[in-house]
């Protein structure tokens, strides 16, 4: 945990013991000069390894502040230019139950205010669900509702915990997760191309400790194939999609919740190339398996009803498609709640189907409905809120130039 204080640029010019401007060993007790900082929370020096031992043991040492510096160090990098969802009006945080600085909403399925929190006390909420379960999942899914945070708050969190633990070694399996939380969190972002570097660097790793056909290794390599669809690689995202489920249906076998998900991803890719009929019939077959052995209300269920209804809007058949936003919706509503992902996105896909059909009205209120839920979860800033205010805008225009040549 220690490093050279020179090479950190800190004391670097000051290594003569009893230099006045060089500060005192922090373990209590110690009079000489601290020359190598602690390289988790870097607030503090010690003259040697053994002091610091000594001090992190003591009942009033360094444990009991180390990680709360840490973070406190971490979230300031993490909050540079990611924009913010919270506001004066927002409400207190459900954790420390202050308002100052606003919280955002953590994008999962609590609602309202319950969904109100600091990034720095989810941080140490995650920091200590690590030492007290040596789960690592309090970076990525709400203790209260249990599901994944998103928006503003889930790219901020694994930024954080991405500066906390990348100067540990590559194969160390918190890093590991870390990277790979920050470069999903930077492709919902629509980061593509430093969410992929992320993703490569992860999968180098894996393939070099586990193995290709490792199941963590086929989820990294799956994820690089939805960046690279993202970033118009039709051809290369499906040639790595096909490899992972070739694989997942080997290893795991064709009814497993990753096999299914990748064969979705597949039809994805099939649609984003034009190749609707295809795309269709992979839809079809997976949500056939997926309503059999993960019922009709799983999230991945409703995913794919969604997706089955996209390909069915490109091919002009906007009826059956609406049908479907309506299905999907009114259980994602009741199961997920507004801010989730899954929800605001169908919203808005269900505005596209009545847009087509000129249903301007409905369309306008899905619309609007949409922008509201993503200004606040993702901020004003995000590439979907601006997507959602020009097809609000577009509705609007449409619906007037309509009601003038109806006159």
């Amino acid at each position: 945990m220690l490093n050279d204080a020179g090479k950190d640029g800190v004391g670097g010019d000051n290594t003569k013991a009893g230099a006045d401007n060089v500060p005192k060993c922090a373990n209590v007790g110690c009079v000489k000069p601290g020359l190598h900082i602690c390289s988790r929370c870097r607030g503090v020096k010690y003259c040697s390894a053994a002091c610091q031992k000594v001090h992190w043991k003591k009942q009033c040492g360094h444990k009991q502040e180390c990680l709360h510096a840490a973070i406190k160090a971490a979230v300031p990098t993490a909050l540079a230019g990611a924009g913010s969802a919270g506001g004066p009006e927002a409400g207190a945080c459900i954790i420390c139950l202050s308002d100052d600085p606003p919280p955002i909403q953590s994008g999962c399925a609590c609602r309202g205010d319950a969904g109100l929190a600091h990034v720095e006390c989810r941080a140490m909420a995650a920091a200590h669900r690590i030492k007290s379960t040596q789960k690592l999942d309090g970076w990525s899914d709400c203790g209260t509702c249990g599901q994944r945070f998103t928006g503003v708050m889930e790219l901020r969190l694994a930024e954080t915990w991405w500066s906390m633990v990348q100067r540990l070694p590559e194969e160390n399996d918190e890093r590991l997760a870390a990277a790979t939380y920050l470069a999903t969190a930077l492709s919902k972002h629509g980061k593509y191309a430093k969410a992929e570097r992320m993703f490569r660097q992860v999968l180098a790793v894996n393939w070099r400790m586990l193995g290709p056909n490792d199941p963590r290794s086929m989820a990294v390599a799956g994820n690089i194939a939805l960046v690279l669809a993202n970033q118009g690689k039709y051809t290369k995202a499906e040639g790595i999609q096909r490899e992972v489920l070739a694989a997942r249906q080997r290893v795991l076998g064709p009814d497993h919740v990753d096999t299914l998900m990748t064969a979705t991803r597949l039809a994805n890719v099939l649609n984003l190339q034009g190749n609707f009929a295809a795309a269709e019939k992979s839809y079809r077959e997976a949500l056939s398996v997926q309503r059999r052995v993960l019922g009709p209300e799983h999230p991945d269920t409703l995913m794919t009803v969604v997706n089955l209804a996209n390909v069915l809007i490109r091919q002009g058949d906007h009826a059956a498609a609406e049908k479907s936003y309506r299905e999907a919706l009114a259980v994602q509503r009741r199961v997920l709640g507004p801010e989730h992902p899954d929800t605001w996105m169908t919203t808005f896909n269900l505005a596209l189907a009545l847009e087509h059909q000129e249903k301007f009205n409905e369309a306008e209120a899905m619309y609007t409905e949409t922008l509201a839920v993503q200004r606040r979860v993702l901020g004003s800033e995000h590439p979907d809120t601006f997507k959602a205010a020009d097809h609000l805008d577009r509705c609007i225009r449409s619906a007037r130039g309509n009601s003038n040549s109806a006159e």
